[in-house]
């Protein structure tokens, strides 16, 4: 399974056409939004209900990462305030345990 994900300040995306398993026709204008485009490869055919929970458990980790980085980032720019961690430490933590997960 390969995942690009995208944090983006907007995002819009339309669907000219409906099918029978898809949504009807329409056009969406998002705001600050993190998008994820995954392709399931041919080796991934038997662990497709596996994948798709440690992909979940991914997403739940860049929300909560999302949610954290105006405090990190207001930490590394005051320098009377010391952060229990080192915020860029915190990141690359966080996103290689985001990694293992897949």
């Amino acid at each position: 399974m390969r995942v690009l994900e995208i944090h983006c300040s907007s995002f819009s995306y339309e669907v000219k056409r409906g099918t029978p398993v898809s949504e009807e026709p329409r056009t969406e204008d998002l705001k600050d939004v993190l998008v994820c485009f995954t392709c399931f490869e041919k080796k991934d055919e038997d662990r497709s209900d596996e994948l798709v929970g440690k992909f979940a458990e991914s997403i739940k980790v860049c929300a909560a990462f999302r949610a954290i980085a105006p405090l990190m980032e207001s930490w590394t720019k005051d320098e009377k305030i010391k952060p229990p961690f080192d915020p860029t430490e915190l990141a690359i933590s966080i996103e290689n345990t985001s990694l293992k997960l897949l």
